[in-house]
């Protein structure tokens, strides 16, 4: 059977009623309550990538949640033996571990075929708990009763235990029992390891697990309760299923870079005095790690006991016993000074699961000697942070320092005087923050940091409320626990302490929208604002901004997001490349040039993986889920959103069936960077545009938008030059299905991944900003090169040259790993591609009135000649009076726009059908007249005629026409009568 979350279910669980779901928050358990079997698969199925441990009861339920009678009260009951119906499997928990009977999980695996050969059971369905151990389950081909399932679950039991196969007893016998649910992840070390299904057994009958069985004494005194109804019977025929057991997973840790893991843990790296159980916990952690055993022969060198041969021993100890990496709580009984400076305590189980720091990293001599050293490519320099040193402060009533906040205390009637401390950990500011109000208004801010024991945390405080009444309530909701006089006391000694360091403070200047300030000596993402100076400083965004900075806070891990971002790092992807290029090219597109934005647009068949690529670069800086603009947006409400983002890539999904005019004011608008100005009410005055941005969006369509910009004007490359079309090839086509499964699961990924690329980013963008407005300076200068575009297209040439300056430097961090003369080659392709097809909707000025004429086919009467002869005078009470006059009648119910005389071959047009024609085809009028100048004579610019006139036609209303004369044989010095207005 396929190893499907839905084979599993239908095997091991009852077809019918009430199922139990349940993840763990602390030490509690929340349950989910589902009523049908494909609900339940449903629900699995959300859970694969989720972050908590998840849990399914084996047993279904008669009732959902439900009021039970108990001696302290009615209680709310779900998930207990009284309310579990039917079951439709045995199950065994068996655990692995150090302190357990089997030491590894190939113990187990040795124990449990011994067992089945033992007893005669066929191998079970086996499922990897995540944490070595094992999930065992003998399914029926039916569901039974709980009377009947206790019969077996007792002798089970007892098997076990004559067997001396080590299950746990308390889950064998207990029918409302919960276990992992296969495919989601176990975080029980701190780090997600998957549930893993691993062999999916056929059931069979009750009857024959009961006769099996039947040897085995019941575990428990009154027998009675589980004695069948059904009289035991010979199965003997049924043969044992000889399945071989599963293979044993080559890793349950995940493989972690030394250099990494003891970059950022205190404890691996201080071995010099370090006891045995602290040593021997280094070396069973860094044994899991890549580089891990010259890195623990290295740490171990700084202790004068070092043996090498000792050393290799232990290792070797620990490899033979298959021992897990030790855990945070190992090392804070063993050395808790230690742990007490680590800013990750509480958030990790282990070590090895330390965040990969983004800025730096360790270097270990052979003598063990630790030094930290910048990640990042010696090309782009080092990223420097803030200071977090301590400071000293001392006002003369108010100290700060490592040891607290204290204030100096005057004993009533002597001169006694002592220091007191009113807060244990240091307090004190770090910045000041300025903000420009909507009405001009400057409001000040203050940041300070705030110690505890678990590292600090910033907070603002308004320089109003830190002078009113209200103080003393906002500090509690910064997390300051304080009594009256504490209150009063750190009321006074912040003012104090801003009187006296205020001046210092580093100035901040604050935006309502995120990206760079107007000045660009800041970028604002999430709740950091990086400086130019190379700090990286915690604000609290105001304003507009503040709903999608939380979007912009970085989330998840950032190794995962590599992973994703390389499903595009492949031959045939590149347009996909080009995606994520756009969102590294975003903070880049105001640096160094006079246009403000410019547009990338993908398009393809539906399902080529258009919107997944939007997602990933809109992932670069924030949640893809939340930050995306779709078709459903009005005009304003798109606009606001940019101009909110700033400098952030900006997703457009599904943008399809945009009409002409749609995308023709969309790749306007976007690509000025600007709101429009307003009238105010009344007219009273212009309401100026606040709202502007320069980012480079990305839209996705399943059609283009070249063609639609055609179709709005007679010539739209203006618009068209200002977008960059890609045609999406279909990932499908790539991957085989394997990979496709692969690279699917990775991209399920994305929603808890996000924003940790644009960290690191921009935080070497904002140090470096001269060096960054070089690199574009050089690339431009190649790609203009190698294109041979002129300032015609210089969007394309800004776009370009941001996209590739965005991928050379997220290479260099190693954020992202694409080629970047391949990309380039496939720019020029684009661009090539794009030139093309803007060439083939361009139309020839001169085919303008031609146009024109045979759009109005049926708005114009043709006569003989101008004036009517007088052999056929006009009698309009005559219905045959026009028959020798008028050559081509009018069109029944068409307007009359146009006269044609044949004999002079004059033509009058309407002035306003021209107007009107050329507003609705979005031509300008001189490119009109200029198109009639090369196809035919003006002989009146404006000539007042009834078009009509000496006919049918023929009413009291002279119209504004033009005068013509089409007649390729006439000369200029040819005698020609123009005609007068018609009185």
């Amino acid at each position: 059977m396929e190893l499907t979350i839905a084979n599993f279910f239908r095997t091991v669980l009852p077809e019918q009623g009430v199922y139990v779901f349940a993840y763990r928050d602390g030490n509690f358990y929340k349950h989910t309550v589902l009523n049908e079997m494909t609900a339940a698969i449903d629900k699995a199925e959300t859970l694969f990538d989720s972050s908590t441990d998840n849990y399914f009861a084996l047993a279904s339920y008669a009732q959902g949640y439900h009021e039970v009678q108990t001696t302290s009260g009615v209680k709310r009951k779900l998930r207990t033996q009284d309310n579990a119906d039917r079951l439709k499997c045995l199950f065994l928990d068996v655990d692995v571990g150090s302190d357990k009977p089997y030491k590894t999980t190939v113990e187990a695996l040795q124990a449990l075929k011994q067992f089945c050969a033992t007893t005669k059971l066929p191998a079970p369905t086996v499922v990897f708990s995540g944490s070595g151990g094992l999930h065992l389950y003998w399914a029926f081909d039916r569901s039974i009763t709980k009377k009947e399932w206790r019969l077996l679950a007792s002798r089970l039991h007892t098997a076990t235990v004559t067997h001396d196969f080590h299950a746990d007893p308390a889950r064998t016998k207990d029918c409302a029992s919960i276990l992992r649910i296969p495919h989601t992840m176990n975080y029980k070390h701190g780090f997600p390891v998957p549930v893993l299904l691993k062999h999916l057994a056929e059931p069979q009958p009750y009857e024959f697990y009961e006769t099996l069985l039947s040897g085995y004494e019941l575990s428990v005194s009154k027998q009675d309760d589980f004695v069948s109804a059904l009289d035991p019977k010979d199965f003997a025929h049924i043969p044992v299923l000889d399945i071989p057991m599963p293979s044993v997973p080559t890793a349950d840790y995940p493989k972690r870079s030394a250099d990494e893991v003891v970059a950022q843990c205190l404890q691996l790296q201080d071995q010099k005095g370090a006891s045995e159980p602290v040593w021997r916990g280094m070396l069973a952690t860094l044994r899991h790690c890549e580089g891990g055993y010259e890195m623990s022969h290295k740490l171990s060198r700084q202790d004068d006991r070092y043996n090498k041969e000792d050393t290799d021993a232990k290792i070797q100890q620990l490899a033979d016993k298959d021992i897990a990496p030790y855990t945070c709580v190992f090392f804070t009984q063993n050395r808790p000074e230690v742990c007490h400076k680590c800013p990750h305590q509480g958030k990790i189980k282990s070590p090895i699961s330390v965040p990969t720091s983004r800025i730096t990293t360790v270097e270990v001599a052979d003598d063990g000697d630790v030094q930290k050293v910048s990640t990042l490519n010696d090309i782009f320099g080092e990223i420097t942070t803030a200071d977090n040193a301590i400071p000293s402060y001392d006002t003369g009533k108010y100290t700060v320092d490592e040891t607290g906040c204290k204030v100096l205390q005057h004993a009533k009637g002597s001169d006694k005087t002592w220091w007191e401390t009113f807060y244990p950990y240091p307090v004190y500011p770090i910045q000041i923050v300025k903000d420009r109000l909507p009405n001009g208004d400057i409001d000040v801010r203050y940041i300070f940091r705030k110690h505890h024991n678990k590292g600090y945390d910033d907070f603002q405080v308004k320089g109003d409320v830190l002078m009113g009444q209200g103080l003393g309530a906002y500090l509690g909701s910064v997390g300051f626990l304080l009594t009256a006089e504490e209150r009063k006391h750190m009321a006074g000694f912040m003012i104090d302490l801003l009187k006296d360091v205020g001046s210092e403070l580093e100035e901040t200047r604050m935006s309502h929208r995120l990206g760079w300030d107007d000045d660009m000596q800041s970028f604002l993402l999430g709740d950091k604002l990086y400086k130019t100076s190379g700090t990286v400083v915690e604000v609290t965004p105001t304003g507009t901004a503040t709903e999608y900075s939380s979007q912009t806070r970085a989330k998840g891990d950032l190794e995962v997001w590599k992973q994703i971002a390389n499903v595009y790092n492949h031959k045939g992807l590149e347009w996909g490349q080009l995606s994520v290029a756009s969102a590294f090219a975003s903070p880049l597109m105001p640096i160094g040039s006079l246009e403000r934005a410019a547009l990338l647009f993908l398009t393809g068949d539906k399902g080529s993986g258009k919107s997944t690529a939007l997602s990933l670069a809109v992932s670069v800086f924030g949640n893809p889920s939340r930050m995306m603009i779709n078709k459903d947006d009005t005009q304003l409400a798109r606009l606001a959103k940019l101009g909110i983002m700033s400098n952030i890539a900006v997703g457009f999904d599904e943008m399809t069936d945009l009409s002409p005019k749609e995308a023709s004011e969309l790749a306007y608008q976007i690509t000025q960077g600007r709101g429009k100005d307003r009238m105010m009410d009344g007219g009273k005055g212009i309401q100026h545009n606040t709202t502007y941005w320069s980012c480079l969006p990305i839209m996705s369509a399943n059609d283009s938008i070249i063609n639609a910009l055609a179709q709005h004007s007679y010539d739209a490359t203006a618009q068209m030059s200002r977008v960059l079309e890609v045609q999406a090839t279909n990932i499908a086509e790539v991957y085989d299905q394997a990979e496709l499964e692969r690279c699917e699961m990775l991209v399920r990924k994305l929603p808890q991944n996000y924003g940790t690329a644009g960290d690191v980013y921009m935080r070497w963008v904002t140090a470096n900003l001269d060096t960054v407005e070089e690199y574009i300076y050089r690339t431009e200068k190649r790609v203009r090169s190698v294109t041979k575009l002129t300032n015609t297209h210089r969007f394309w040439i800004y776009m370009c040259t941001r996209m590739l300056v965005g991928v050379m430097i997220a290479n260099k961090l190693g954020l992202i790993n694409y080629d970047v003369d391949n990309l380039f080659d496939y720019m020029v392709t684009v661009i090539k591609e794009n030139l093309h097809r803007m060439q083939h909707t361009i139309i020839d000025t001169s085919t303008l009135l031609g146009a024109f004429m045979a759009e109005h086919i049926g708005n114009r009467i043709v006569v003989t000649q101008d004036v009517r002869p007088k052999e056929h005078p006009f009698n309009p009470s005559d219905a045959g009076n026009d028959a020798r006059y008028v050559i081509t009648p009018l069109v029944n119910g068409k307007d009359l726009l146009i006269r044609i005389a044949r004999k002079e071959n004059y033509v009058y047009i309407s002035r306003k059908a021209i107007v009107d024609w050329c507003r609705d085809n979005n031509i300008p009028r001189d490119k009109f007249f200029a198109s009639i100048e090369q196809s035919a004579k003006v002989i009146r610019d404006t000539i007042k005629t009834n078009l009509g006139k000496q006919t049918q036609w023929q009413d009291t209303s002279r119209v504004e026409c033009i005068l013509l004369k089409f007649d390729t044989a006439l000369d200029d010095d040819d005698e020609v009568v123009i005609p007068d207005d018609d009185e």
